[in-house]
């Protein structure tokens, strides 16, 4: 029998296969078994995997249930997906939320009280689809007294999903105010608890000063890290280093866009597939669920998409300070976006949480290619998004629009005269930069050194650019230009260079990433990656996986 591809990326991560965010989940949970506990908001952008960690928790606290001893705290969990409720008022929350409450409780073998004789008992039964919130509120406190009576101190963790859902209605407020009241200073405030997922409309309900929010310790999920996608791809088995490179640089650490890779790799036979093969599933992704980066792009706000713009240019880390000259935005209104560049997975904080720098090579070609209409849809100024334009044009080329079948060599440059494609007529490519980069099929659209492509063909340049062509970079390239823009700073990639004997200011490029590339590029046409091999390995021991 076939075994079942492991990466679901349309759907929450089941606990016995959840990676990465393990650290969050027992913070949160030893939290809840304190006297005095917090209750919490957990906030990540739309395919995040908030969902996932909301699931991790319960199974973690479901998971102690049978373990507390009589004078432990009996923390029950409840997780509610607010989308099913489908209220008409608060109102109707309430009793969503005890109908859950009743149906888990009944299921749960560490569940001793008898609720025949609670209020739940009564409520549920009697399919009441509206109760206020005293009603709500008399039921638990009926429901905590028969189970402290029974098997000691009871708690309820109500894990809320989907949040987000409930911040649109005209009630809304409402709802939070009186959740607000059951947490923190209600008769229950000790015994109730709430742990929450949102994303950018919790985050500005709680700007606006929503009671509830601001009653909350908040915590912004951020990517996987390096070692967390690295336990990921092991749930499918034996992956090459040079896949697990490019799935780390395409996703960024992103989970969803890890999972899609995966999903899509391991259907083609995960176990053999190489970096052609994940750059062009990466490229089946940003035509495919092109509405989900869209959608990623308008959450993080006019002030995160200008900064990203900033940085997307730079492609290196920029301090806080650097970019508020080159922002124009407040420096709360900078701090907001950039928070929001950070729980969406698009952008990283360095460990002194001051510096910033865009991950995930996906998005980005994404947003290389839309800029124009991202920026035009923006509160960006149409002279400041000119500049980003013609910048991002500088970094990967201007985009041309080709057409024919394509299978040959890797090559790139600065085209003389037209390109013929799979045998077909001959496109005039005369003065923009352009490349074939492996390509496999149809070339529906290149720009720079990358091109979208699907099935087999023929490639054949017209003349060729002044000088050779340069070599698309290996591998191993790719792997160590990772290494150096993930790891270095400006100066100590000059130290480098000096060291190698290359002139940093002959290098072309502009920032970290463009002059790393170059050098990269450089030494793998002179055979000489071993070289700078020996020198990190030398110099920078820290680095382990050179």
């Amino acid at each position: 029998m076939p075994q079942e591809n492991p990466f679901y990326y349309n759907l929450p991560t089941h606990p016995e296969d959840f990676v990465g965010r393990w650290p969050l989940v027992n913070i949160v949970v030893a939290d809840l078994c304190q006297p005095r506990p917090d209750s919490w908001a957990l906030i990540g952008g739309r395919r995040f995997g908030k969902s996932s960690v909301l699931k991790a928790i319960e199974a973690r606290l479901a998971s102690r249930l049978n373990h507390c001893e009589e004078r432990d705290w009996l923390i029950f969990p409840l997780l509610v997906d607010l989308k099913r409720c489908k209220p008409d008022s608060e109102q109707h929350i309430y009793a969503c939320i005890l109908h859950y409450l009743y149906r888990a409780l009944r299921r749960s073998r560490a569940c001793k009280a008898h609720l025949l004789s609670t209020d739940l008992h009564a409520t549920a039964t009697e399919d009441c689809d509206c109760l206020s919130f005293f009603q709500f509120e008399d039921t638990l406190e009926d429901l905590v007294r028969q189970m402290d009576s029974h098997q000691g101190p009871f708690r309820l963790a109500l894990l809320l999903d989907e949040v987000e859902s409930m911040t649109h209605f005209d009630w809304s407020e409402t709802l939070f105010n009186q959740l607000r009241a059951l947490i923190y200073d209600g008769p229950l405030a000790a015994v109730v608890k709430l742990v929450l997922t949102g994303s950018a409309n919790v985050i500005r309900a709680r700007q606006s000063g929503s009671p509830l929010l601001n009653a909350l310790k908040i915590e912004h999920l951020s990517s996987l890290s390096e070692i967390g996608l690295q336990s990921l791809i092991a749930r499918g088995g034996k992956v090459s280093d040079e896949a697990a490179v490019v799935i780390q640089t395409e996703s960024g650490g992103h989970p969803f866009i890890a999972q899609y890779l995966l999903h899509h790799a391991w259907d083609d036979g995960l176990a053999h597939t190489n970096l052609q093969a994940i750059e062009q599933i990466a490229c089946q992704m940003r035509q495919h669920r092109s509405s989900d980066l869209k959608g990623w792009w308008e959450a993080i706000g006019d002030s995160g998409q200008w900064a990203y713009a900033v940085l997307a240019m730079a492609q290196d880390w920029l301090d806080e300070r650097t970019l508020l000259k080159k922002v124009h935005h407040t420096e709360q209104s900078l701090d907001q976006g950039l928070s929001a560049l950070c729980y969406h997975g698009l952008v990283k904080r360095d460990e002194s949480r001051r510096r910033y720098r865009i991950v995930g090579k996906l998005f980005f070609d994404w947003f290389a290619l839309n800029g124009a209409e991202c920026l035009a849809e923006s509160e960006t100024k149409p002279e400041d998004a000119q500049v980003i334009i013609e910048h991002l044009e500088q970094h990967i080329g201007a985009q041309t629009n080709i057409a024919g079948d394509a299978s040959g060599p890797v090559a790139s440059g600065q085209f003389e005269s037209a390109v013929a494609v799979g045998g077909g007529e001959a496109v005039d490519l005369r003065g923009s930069r352009g490349a074939l980069h492996k390509p496999t099929g149809p070339v529906d659209q290149q720009f720079g050194n990358r091109t979208v492509v699907h099935t087999t063909g023929d490639v054949v340049f017209g003349s060729q650019p002044d000088g050779a062509l340069d070599l698309a970079p290996s591998p191993e390239a790719t792997r160590l230009h990772r290494i150096l823009v993930d790891r270095m700073d400006l100066e100590e990639f000059r130290t480098l260079c000096f060291d190698l004997g290359v002139s940093y200011d002959s290098l072309r490029g502009e920032g970290l990433a463009g002059k790393a590339r170059q050098l990269v590029l450089f030494l793998q046409k002179r055979e000489a990656l071993p070289l700078l091999v020996e020198w990190l390995r030398r110099e920078r021991p820290d680095i382990r996986s050179v």
